[in-house]
């Protein structure tokens, strides 16, 4: 941003830091994806690949509309005295929901997808609710989505059971200081909604509970679960498993704007190798139907 802590005060990682972002806005200003409201540019639309708040207020000025919002960067430089443009008062700057902030981000897009789970990509018309809001300082978010499942897994080690899944998970930051304070957690009712500590899921092994190993299942997640760390082992490959999945899920009338509740179904069909066949059975199948409710921004 505008004010920033000398380079000869910085150690070298950061100042080749500072100098990749600094780069990082040239080439995305050349390319017209760079067009931000405060002095310098916000360095979060960079890790976003694109800054959409520049055109958003100078459109919303022009056209006497109403802002979409800008991202959290930009809305701290206006308020530290920061804002490029002329006629825009402090009080019409408002921080965007992250539906509207959608078009920064790694699927910004038809042909590329959202960041998902580990490496995974998945389309980026997949909507990812939830609820945003500014209070006091802070920005939160809250994301959250429950399931209750009817599942039947075919074959030999395979069950049928009905269970509910899910999760919450609150975050708050604000500024502290010359940095940033961030609170977060993930919440999950599944302890209380997954009996005998699993439900069934072909080929999922490596789990445990109680002590015991959970052949062909899924243990729940806490009640409490944030990731601390991450360990990457080097993979051995035995046999390979093909699996083709596909699944439909119809959206409901929500009984609050805040929410989305959907109800579907999710059939996945296995390959089996020959030497896992009298274990598994040679094609065996996996079926969900469930009903989904997820939080969603109030539009």
């Amino acid at each position: 941003q505008a004010m920033e802590q000398p380079d000869g005060d910085l150690p070298p990682e950061l100042r080749e830091f500072r100098q990749s972002i600094l780069e990082a806005k040239k080439t995305l200003v050349k390319e017209k994806r760079f067009l931000c409201c405060i002095g310098g540019g916000c360095t979060q639309c960079v890790f976003e690949a694109g800054c959409p708040c520049g055109s958003d207020l100078a459109l919303a000025k022009g056209a006497k509309v109403k802002s979409k919002g800008v991202c959290g960067d930009c809305l701290d430089g206006w308020k530290a005295g920061h804002g490029s443009f002329e006629g825009v008062e402090l009080s019409d700057v408002k921080l965007a929901p992250m539906e509207a902030m959608e078009a920064m981000g790694p699927g910004s897009s038809p042909a590329s997808g959202l960041y998902a789970s580990g490496t995974g990509v998945q389309p980026a018309t997949t909507p990812n609710g939830m609820l945003t809001w500014r209070s006091g300082g802070w920005n939160i978010m809250l994301h959250g989505t429950m399931f209750g499942v009817y599942t039947d897994q075919t074959g030999p080690r395979g069950h049928d059971k009905t269970f509910g899944a899910g999760f919450v998970m609150p975050m708050a930051t604000r500024k502290l200081g010359a940095g940033t304070l961030t609170l977060r957690g993930m919440f999950s009712p599944e302890p209380l909604l997954v009996t005998k500590g699993r439900y069934p899921l072909l080929f999922q092994e490596g789990e445990t509970y109680k002590n015991i190993p959970i052949l062909s299942g899924q243990h729940p997640l806490l009640l409490f679960e944030e990731e601390k760390f991450v360990r990457l082992v080097e993979e051995q490959r035995y046999t390979r498993v093909r699996a083709y999945t596909m699944g439909y899920a119809r959206e409901l009338k929500p009984p609050a704007a805040w929410l989305r509740p959907a109800i579907g179904v999710q059939l996945m069909l296995y390959d089996t190798p020959a030497n896992l066949a009298d274990v598994y059975g040679a094609h065996p199948k996996g079926v969900q139907v469930f009903l989904r409710v997820r939080l969603a921004p109030v539009r």
